[in-house]
């Protein structure tokens, strides 16, 4: 589902035993170009992304749950966080 939506949110009830919606993995392979995959001009303004997706919403927030790459709950004062998955952490 990631490499196909633009905003992915989720809210669904997880338990460890259960299997996760989108792991660390899943991440990397999206930053990843596939080969086939050509650039646009840089001279755009606008940075071209291998994948469609652009925001993840876990109302969750279970840190390594569902979607693994939560690593740190937010705050009102504080509600965004900005994911790597090349070094696999969150800001």
């Amino acid at each position: 589902i990631a490499p196909y939506a633009t905003c992915l949110v989720n809210g669904i009830y997880w338990e460890p035993s259960h299997p996760k919606l989108l792991r660390v993995a899943h991440g990397i392979q999206l930053v990843t170009p596939p080969p086939e995959w050509i650039q646009t001009d840089p001279r755009s303004g606008c940075p071209s992304l291998p994948h469609r997706l652009l925001a993840i919403s876990d109302i969750t927030a279970d840190k390594w749950g569902s979607i693994e790459l939560v690593q740190h709950t937010t705050t009102t004062d504080h509600p965004f966080l900005l994911y790597d998955p090349k070094t696999n952490t969150s800001v």
